[in-house]
């Protein structure tokens, strides 16, 4: 991977639009649409990720037509459906359902 989603999004803020790695309002949908493809899968192996942010994306090449956005650092990362409980900001358990 090149990058991650921050640095990505800082380094093309400044770019004109003429420049081939300008984002264009297309390029942050499919970016958009990567993550949330990504929490899908995620929600299918019954994970959340409890730290999405662009720090955690991964960008794998700035070239538009290479680009692809995973989701990284599943340090904070549970299985929320292993007991059909979930602990909310380390007090209560509460059910999942």
């Amino acid at each position: 991977m090149e990058t991650n989603l921050f640095k990505c999004l800082r380094e093309c803020r400044n770019l004109q639009v003429s420049d081939s790695l300008a984002l264009r309002l297309q390029d942050l949908l499919a970016m958009c649409e990567d993550v949330a493809r990504g929490c899908c899968y995620l929600e299918e192996l019954r994970f959340v990720h409890r730290d999405l942010a662009c720090r955690n994306c991964l960008v794998s090449s700035k070239n538009r037509d290479n680009r692809v956005i995973k989701i990284g650092d599943f340090g904070l990362a549970r299985n929320i459906y292993k007991d059909d409980y979930y602990r909310v900001k380390g007090e209560r358990w509460c059910p999942i359902r």
